[in-house]
Parts: structure tokens; sequence; C-alpha cells
């Protein structure tokens, strides 16, 4: 985001301790992680006051600073998973959620089409120059259909010079060699972990979450999708899905799942039936959609999110008047209405 329109600042968060799996950390489990964030404060507004509204975006995995979506997006698995996650733990935290593509279903790795994480497995990662990287991207099916803008940034910040941990040694690679940004390794094994001895029972120290109902849990598996997708009627927040037509994770099949039970249960938002969740397919879109449509994607969350704020505008609005009008003591003393209706009986 420019500079012209905000104050940037980048903080460094420590991270909560990983300790789900054994051996998560290089060293002790005990390793801080950081989480790098930049905050962007309008410079038209640089002392916000209450009624201004936060919008967080997380990018990809794997796909750095190539695109800055509205609310957030979830390649594959990774990010959109945490934001729902997070919404069930504290229903009220977040107003609304702009999911890209999300990878929210019955099973943890699609049953519809080839392993996702395949292409990832077997890309190139290192090449003679930042140059020849460059030609090599602009001839690969993957990124063609990619907003040039966004490729002009995956070119910029997606490559990095050696050496690096995984190439400590350049020499014989070229002169100016350059890798991912990301590493392979850390990408493949965000979409995927491995279960490579299959359903001869789980081993609850090492694969606790294992489904043994999931059927595409070997030899890979993730076991966020299925948890999430059973817990999405109990989700709070309102939810505007933006689908890609062409993506084998957004199927009619599982774009109707999604939209079935989203917000419907107990503690929900009322579901799609209430208004309070929409979906927007982009036609002719694969997976990639942010890089591919970023124009489309911006322009159907600035529409829902236009909404949504007056909405919650409105509604703060009534419950601070409301709540204005009490004297403070009857907020400490039990109500003459709660002594009317404490002995009255439950209607079966």
């Amino acid at each position: 985001m420019s500079a012209q329109f905000f104050r940037v600042q980048k903080h460094s968060v420590p991270c909560q301790h990983i300790r789900e799996y054994p051996r998560a950390t290089a060293a002790v489990q005990e390793d801080v992680l950081k989480l790098a964030v930049k905050q962007y404060t309008p410079l038209d507004n640089p002392n916000p006051s209450p009624g201004d509204i936060t919008i967080i975006s997380a990018h990809a995995n794997g796909f750095i600073k190539v695109y800055k979506p509205m609310i957030h997006n979830g390649y594959l698995l990774t990010e959109v998973l945490l934001w729902v996650m997070l919404s069930l733990i504290h229903p009220r935290l977040l107003t609304t959620l702009v999911l890209l593509d999300p990878v929210i279903q019955k099973f943890g790795m699609n049953p519809f089409g080839s392993h996702p994480v395949e292409p990832s497995t077997f890309r190139r990662d290192i090449w003679p120059s930042r140059r020849e990287a460059e030609a090599s991207f602009r001839n690969n099916k993957f990124y063609q259909n990619w907003d040039e803008r966004v490729l002009q940034r995956w070119i910029r910040y997606g490559l990095r010079d050696l050496p690096t941990s995984v190439y400590p040694n350049p020499i014989g690679e070229g002169e100016n060699a350059v890798t991912l940004t990301t590493a392979k390794l850390q990408e493949v094994t965000t979409f995927a972990r491995p279960n490579y001895d299959g359903k001869e029972g789980i081993n609850r120290l090492t694969h606790a979450d294992l489904d043994p109902d999931d059927l595409t849990a070997y030899p890979f598996y993730r076991p966020e999708p299925p948890m999430i997708f059973k817990s999405l009627p109990h989700l709070r927040p309102s939810v505007l899905y933006i689908f890609a037509e062409k993506s084998p994770l957004s199927i009619p099949l599982l774009r109707d799942q999604k939209m079935e039970v989203t917000g419907v249960g107990v503690g929900g938002s009322g579901g799609a039936k209430e208004g309070r969740v929409k979906q927007v397919v982009l036609e002719g879109i694969g997976h990639e959609i942010a890089m591919e449509a970023a124009k489309s994607c911006a322009d159907a969350a600035a529409s829902w999110l236009g909404a949504e704020i007056s909405r919650w505008k409105a509604l703060e609005e009534e419950f601070q008047e409301k709540w204005s009008k009490r004297i403070r003591q009857d907020m400490v003393v039990v109500s003459e209405l709660w002594k009317q209706k404490i002995n009255e009986k439950p209607k079966l």
C-alpha cells in the first residue's frame, strides 16, 4: 500500500508456542517464533477514534507481498482457517469475514482432483539470476493469468539472493543466483502433513488429530478443513465467500455445502437465509484468485464491506443509546424483572 496514503509501521510480535506436534521447531519447543505485522494508518485519520474500523488481511502461504486483500485470503489451507477458528473462539471479535476461495470442506484433502501439493513439491526453486527467474515465470502457465501488477510484486518479493540455508553454497549456481523467498519445504508442509503409515490405528502422540473417517487422509492429510467445516454452523461473523469458478477446490458441490451450513447453527449469524452469508463466483478464474482477479476481488469485498460497516454502525449506535440510559446502580443489582421471572417455569 502506498506511503502516499498510509503511515506504515512494522511490528514483530512473539507467537504462541508451537506444541501441537512434536518436533515442530528446529531446536526446542520453547523456541519463540515471530509474527511480522504491518500496520497501515490512513494519513487523513492519524488518531483513530471509536467508530473507526480495523481491516485485517493475511497473504497466502508462499506468496509474499504479491497482493493486498481487503480482509482475508486463504491459499489452499493456511491462514483462512485461523481466522475462522478465531471467530469460533471469540464470536464478536470480528464483525465480518471475506474469504477468497477458502479450503473448508468435509475432507482434509481434495478428493475431486489431483493432489494440490504435488506442483509445489516439484516446482523449480533456483535460478542463475533474477532475470532468468522472471523469464521462467512468464513462460510458466501457472503465472500467465496473473495480474501484471501482482506478477511484478512476485518477482520483486518472491525471490531472494543466495546463499540460504537450503542453498548455502552458491558456487556453480550463477553469480547472481536466486531462490524462492519461502522455501519449498516450508510451503508444502503447511499445505499437507505426512501420514505415511496409513490407517493402521492412530498414533496419539504424533497424529492425534487424524480423523479415521477421512478417506483422503493417506498418505497426506490436513486436519483443519474438516474440523472447521463441522463448526461452520456456529460461525457468528457474517461471511462473503469469493469463489473461483475454475478452482478444483470450489466446484459447485463444495460451494453449496459451505453456503448451506455457514452460520445456521447455535450461536451462528443466521446464515444465507438471513442475509449474513453471501457468495460471489468469479467466472473463468482459478484458485489463485487474488493474483488473477485482483480488481474483481477488491470490488466484491468493497461492496460487501460498505453494507456491513453501515449495519455495524447502526447496531452499535442503537446499543450505546439504550445502554447509556441505564442508571449505574441498576447495573450492579438484581433487576425487578429478574425477580419476577425467576420463579416462572420454563416453557417446554
